[in-house]
């Protein structure tokens, strides 16, 4: 069957051997007509000679008569056994025949709108016989350009000889394949596809039926997939850590140079490569990682090797597992831990041998002291006692503390108020000592300006402010301002500093002093006047 100039495979079978073609539909009713002649010839021959005609127009009635009687005898039978069956089959022929129709248009159809090329070669030649719109687009040319093409000829020239030997190959066996190769079209343009082919009969001819499919948008997704799989990997062996892409059953994606150094090749179980174990590390944060979204991070032991490691959760199950090897860093930080640990010691050592130092100087001063009758030389031993004994506090606070670098401010303001109280003989006195002690870390330049400040003041009000006070009261605030600074403030609730005593240039010396230390700290002396006595220094606590 031939419609514009397309013909499938179903035009190359013939319909002479079809039991439903037209050819047959003739012969049947040709047979009918047959035989309805024959049934009317015995009829006629039977009259005559029950008659004994020999003058036709003589016996015409009687002739006619028996006729029509003979015939309406057998007129049931005719239509039962001759007209009836040939009639059904008439109309059986007829919906065979439309039928057959629909089947070949939906054919051609599917032939000429199908997506993967369909190609019919002749087994014996080589040359195409028939072809869809798809295959003349996989190989750049027309049908009828196509047709008595040897199919090898589309192949690139290099591999022209190579195809003819693969069709003889398939002539001999008489079957087909499956398989990739390449067309060549006009332009040069290389159009890769994959086919299967089979042989097919038609018409008492051997023809392969081939269908290929144009793979090129999936070979250029291919190797773009296999660059970018190329490219993680060169990440991947970039890393200088332990470095692995696994699944959620520990299976081992993807690893790093150093990795499969260690055995963890893809395809493998973590643990069963690395642990030798049957189950998960104990350690194992996959899981949690995978459950959470959240990367998860410790650091182990393990064969002598500390790893500081990771787990990276990502899209479809995935995960990202690094392992860095800290073990040099690791024995460094344990270095320089002992090293402190030993500066810490010798720190503390020099802390409590100053400390010895200046209760030796304190002690010998004290024997100074008693040795002595005249008053004023007895309270200059003093002062200079006090003033030893608060820097030595200090020290002794520092090796005792864990911290060799601070101190427990208010513990050391507590001692350094008890000796003074002690020292000026003012323990029957009941002074009441109000602390208000911001947690600061002052360092030691800082202590010991700070320790001989209170010193002084504290000193200052035990001897004179509370001749005639019932409840002396000395309080002592140290606080920060969240700016870095810090103020010191002492107070009493005694008598007062003189009224006419110049705060800036005061005569005694341990007031001078009060001010030469607050320069030291960077600060300045205020002194508040009113009841009692208050004096407040701010400084740099850094």
């Amino acid at each position: 069957m031939v419609t514009d100039n397309k013909q499938t495979s179903h035009d190359l079978v013939k319909s002479e051997s079809s039991p439903n073609s037209p050819f047959r539909l003739v012969m049947i009713i040709a047979g009918m007509i047959f035989s309805f002649e024959l049934v009317t010839m015995l009829v006629i021959n039977f009259i005559f000679q029950k008659h004994h005609i020999t003058n036709l127009a003589q016996y015409a009635p009687e002739m006619f008569l028996d006729s029509t009687l003979l015939l309406m005898l057998l007129s049931p039978w005719i239509y039962l056994f001759i007209y009836r069956p040939l009639n059904r089959q008439l109309k059986e022929s007829i919906q065979t025949s439309l039928a057959l129709k629909d089947s070949e248009e939906q054919y051609r159809a599917i032939f000429n709108e199908a997506r993967d090329g369909i190609v019919l070669i002749n087994t014996v030649t080589g040359e195409i016989a028939k072809c869809n719109p798809e295959f003349e687009r996989q190989t750049g040319r027309e049908e009828q350009g196509l047709k008595n093409m040897k199919i090898w000829e589309l192949r690139p020239p290099e591999k022209t000889e190579a195809a003819r030997s693969k069709f003889r190959e398939i002539k001999e066996k008489g079957s087909g394949g499956s398989g990739k190769l390449e067309f060549m079209r006009p332009d040069s343009t290389i159009v890769p596809i994959e086919f299967t082919s089979k042989v097919i009969s038609l018409h008492g001819n051997e023809y392969l039926q081939s269908i290929s499919r144009d793979i090129s948008e999936r070979i250029r997704a291919e190797e773009s997939l296999t660059q970018k799989s190329r490219h993680i990997q060169q990440i991947l062996d970039a890393l200088p850590c332990f470095a692995m892409l696994l699944n959620s059953n520990r299976v081992v994606v993807a690893s790093n140079k150093v990795a499969r150094e260690g055995g963890a090749y893809p395809g493998k179980r973590c643990f069963a490569t690395l642990a030798k174990s049957d189950s998960p590390c104990p350690w194992c944060r996959a899981d949690l990682a995978l459950k959470s979204g959240e990367f998860q991070h410790i650091q182990t032991w393990g064969h002598s090797i500390y790893w500081d490691t990771y787990w990276i959760p990502l899209e479809s199950d995935l995960y990202l597992h690094f392992a860095f090897d800290i073990t040099a860093n690791k024995k460094a930080e344990d270095r320089v831990l002992e090293s402190l640990r030993e500066k810490e010691v010798l720190l503390a050592e020099i802390h409590h041998r100053v400390k010895n130092n200046m209760a030796i100087i304190a002690a010998l001063m004290n024997l100074q002291f008693s040795k002595t009758n005249d008053e004023q030389t007895k309270a200059m031993f003093q002062a200079t006692y006090n003033r030893i004994r608060s820097m030595a506090l200090v020290h002794e606070k520092l090796y005792q503390h864990k911290d060799l670098s601070s101190i427990d401010f208010g513990g050391y303001v507590k001692d350094l108020i008890s000796d003074l109280v002690f020292s000026y003989g003012m323990v029957d006195k009941n002074v009441e000592l109000k602390l208000d002690i911001d947690d600061i870390t002052l360092g030691l330049d800082a202590l010991i300006p700070c320790g001989l400040i209170m010193n002084e003041l504290v000193s200052n009000s035990l001897e004179y402010a509370f001749e005639d006070t019932e409840a002396p009261e000395i309080a002592i605030s140290l606080k920060g301002n969240g700016k870095g600074k810090a103020v010191l403030s002492i107070s009493d609730n005694g008598k007062g500093f003189p009224g006419d005593m110049d705060t800036n240039n005061p005569g005694t010396l341990g007031l001078r002093l009060v001010n030469h230390l607050a320069a030291q700290l960077g600060g300045e002396a205020s002194f508040i006047r009113g009841s009692g006595t208050e004096i407040k220094i701010s400084f740099s606590a850094d």
